[in-house]
């Protein structure tokens, strides 16, 4: 099994590195750990986490499970879900990546829906780039 730790890199807001306690108005950093296996030779399922370094640590930990496919050499299509732990928000990502050297650079585009009791499910979307580092 490979196992790689990626750093997504939001477009909106831009990545900076931060203290601990980044404010929720402010630039964030994200850390992305995640574990993958390959089903076919340009297929593979990825199991990833993801923690906001905040005050509130539990309402920004998330679980993403990813499908790859290898379309072209060092061309990759992603389709993945995401669910937030602490609330009832669901998310689907598409996106495509590109391998240069030791580095992965994607662009994706998640769509956000947070169920709401009693009013109009909250629905939003913040296309992003990412940067994968396999170690």
């Amino acid at each position: 099994m490979r196992r790689a730790i990626g750093l997504l890199v939001f477009a909106a807001p831009a990545a900076v590195a931060l203290p601990a306690r980044a404010p929720d108005n402010k630039f964030k950093l994200w850390l992305n750990p995640s574990a993958s296996a390959g089903l076919d030779a340009r297929t593979s399922v990825e199991l990833e986490t993801a923690q906001r370094f905040r005050n509130s640590p539990a309402e920004d930990t998330y679980a993403r499970l990813w499908l790859h496919r290898e379309v072209a050499r060092d061309v990759e299509l992603n389709a993945g879900a995401e669910r937030r732990f602490g609330g009832r928000t669901t998310i689907a990502f598409l996106g495509a990546g590109r391998r240069l050297g030791g580095v992965e650079v994607s662009l994706g585009y998640p769509r956000q829906q947070a169920v709401r009791d009693g009013a109009p499910d909250g629905i939003g979307h913040a296309p992003f780039v990412g940067l994968e580092f396999a170690l």
